[in-house]
């Protein structure tokens, strides 16, 4: 029997992921100091960018009578027209004559002009930019940037950008006017060879003479105007600010530079985590389980900080493990043959360490233990925390220890490698001695002793060590009646499938599952160990952090 798991309804599991965060923080944090810490002394040792900006304003021209009658006043700038004009040829060798002949000195001049004349090949200019106004046909400001390696040659390039666009604004006028006026002295030339005419046919009548000297004193007059505005004109361009020297540079900055990397290396790192996570298949339920005949025995939850520090047997006994360890000790003992003489052995591992198998022995224990059946623990773990979690404080009932002479089976003992000990009501340990945990003698007197203790306990728990890590288990499970393995959540597919793999081909029983540390796990529906090895119903949410 096992209480029934709601799966929860959150779409995305934070615990789940902020798990898999805090797992990778420290090379992720290391990455990222040291991509800010790069950037940041790259950009420090990098050539500093200087923008000088300048700016001009464009006005409609007006809608009054013109000047000169026939010739409409200049027009309105086209949308695009002063960025167009920028990048042409014609004003950008105006601009590089002004830098010639500039203040500048002569190697910054020359730099700036190959780059100039580069930029002008590739149809690319960017020293110089402009940005227009939001609508142009409106007329606005536009502002004239210009990037160098120092203040006074951005300020110098900006301003011979300013004074080729207005030029060329103002050739752009003079020449409408250049136009009009050659267009009229033609004019001028064709009543000239009429009024001189001498031909009979073609020769004007006096009233068309006079009429034709009027036309030519007429003409004569506009022309007059076109010069002067010719050498006055002026186009739809005035110049609002000139530019001025930068104070400080527009780049590199090095704090910002090493901010935005670190930032950006935290984020990246941060996501390919979560991807390497999800390309990794994980046990957070049944469902997540290797499918198979082998059921789910129990299920349970992660403790709190709180029932960690009263500790697990504190937990089994009254809290927070009471009913999952009852309904694990109801579906194990389901699964043990009925035996006389003798006790149910049972051995408990998991596939990797930090599981938490040692705390679901001493759970098992101490649930069997209060409903009366004596409980023999066996610490073959060479890490041997099974004292630690017995320990008096920790939840136990304290108990004298238990002397090799009490009884005959204890007797038997080899003083030399194991050592048994009351620690609860119902409850020994038999610890192998400190000198002698490891090695093939140390886990031969353990089968020994547990076959000479036998028929004083009703079941024998064998903690081992994973069954990735060493043969231990595998070896005392071919002893035993049989293997309950712990999976805890987040715990990687492919090594359960590994050791359930190598339990299999050691011809070892593998009673089930027992899934730890879950979030979300709540008393409901009781559920029977065989329907859920068939259905593996229930999802966690989350994944445990804690032993």
């Amino acid at each position: 029997m096992q209480p029934s798991y709601n799966p929860g309804t959150d779409d995305v599991d934070y615990r789940r992921l902020s798990a898999t965060l805090r797992r990778h923080l420290l090379p992720i944090l290391g990455l990222s100091v040291l991509a800010g810490g790069g950037s940041y002394l790259l950009a420090s040792r990098s050539t500093p960018v200087y923008y000088a900006t300048g700016s001009i304003i464009t006005q409609d021209a007006g809608s009054g009578a013109p000047l000169v009658p026939g010739l409409a006043q200049a027009p309105r700038l086209p949308q695009g027209a002063v960025a167009q004009a920028l990048q042409s040829e014609s004003v950008v060798q105006d601009v590089i004559r002004r830098i010639d002949a500039s203040d500048l000195p002569a190697a910054t001049k020359r730099a700036l002009v190959q780059s100039l004349r580069g930029e002008l090949a590739m149809n690319a200019l960017t020293r110089l930019s402009v940005s227009t106004p939001g609508d142009e046909r409106e007329g606005g400001v536009y502002q004239l940037y210009g990037r160098a390696n120092d203040p006074e040659t951005a300020r110098v390039l900006t301003q011979a950008g300013l004074d080729a666009l207005l030029r060329w604004d103002t050739n752009r006028v003079r020449n409408r006017y250049t136009s009009a006026r050659t267009s009229l002295e033609r004019q001028v030339t064709g009543l000239d060879e009429r009024i001189a005419s001498t031909n009979r046919l073609e020769a004007p009548t006096p009233a068309e003479r006079e009429g034709l000297l009027a036309a030519r004193a007429q003409t004569l007059q506009t022309i007059a105007q076109l010069e002067v505005l010719e050498r006055s004109a002026s186009g739809t361009l005035d110049l609002v600010s000139e530019p001025v020297r930068p104070s400080r540079p527009a780049a590199p900055r090095p704090t910002r530079s090493g901010l935005i990397a670190g930032l950006v290396t935290l984020l990246l790192g941060s996501g390919a985590a979560l991807l390497l996570a999800a390309g990794r298949r994980r046990i957070y339920g049944e469902l997540d389980l290797p499918r198979g005949s082998t059921p789910v025995l129990g299920r349970l939850p992660r403790l709190g900080a709180r029932a960690l520090r009263r500790g697990v047997v504190t937990a089994t006994h009254s809290g927070a493990l009471y009913d999952s360890a009852g309904f694990l000790r109801v579906n194990v003992l389901s699964q043990l043959p009925d035996v006389e003489g003798r006790a149910r052995r049972v051995v408990i591992s998991s596939a990797d360490e930090g599981e938490g198998k040692s705390s679901v022995t001493a759970a098992l224990a101490a649930s069997l233990a209060d409903e009366g059946a004596r409980v023999l623990v066996v610490d073959a773990d060479p890490a041997g925390v099974q004292r630690e979690l017995w320990r008096p404080g920790a939840g136990t009932r304290s108990a004298p220890a238990l002397k090799k002479d009490e009884t005959p089976a204890a007797r038997a003992l080899s003083q030399d490698y194991v050592t048994l000990q009351t620690v609860s009501d119902h409850v020994d340990l038999l610890l192998p001695n400190p000198a002698a945990r490891a090695g093939r003698a140390a886990r031969a007197e353990l089968d020994r002793a547990m076959n000479v203790l036998g028929a004083d306990y009703d079941v024998i728990l064998v903690d081992t060590p994973a069954l990735l890590t060493t043969a231990d288990a595998v070896s005392h499970a071919t002893h035993a009646d049989g293997l309950l393995l712990v999976v805890a959540s987040g715990s990687a597919g492919r090594d359960v499938e590994e050791a359930l793999s190598q339990a299999t081909t050691a011809h070892v029983r593998v009673l089930g599952f027992v899934l730890n540390k879950l979030v979300g796990l709540n008393p409901g529906r009781q559920v029977p160990a065989q329907e859920l090895s068939g259905a593996r119903s229930g999802k966690v949410t989350s994944e445990a952090v804690t032993s």
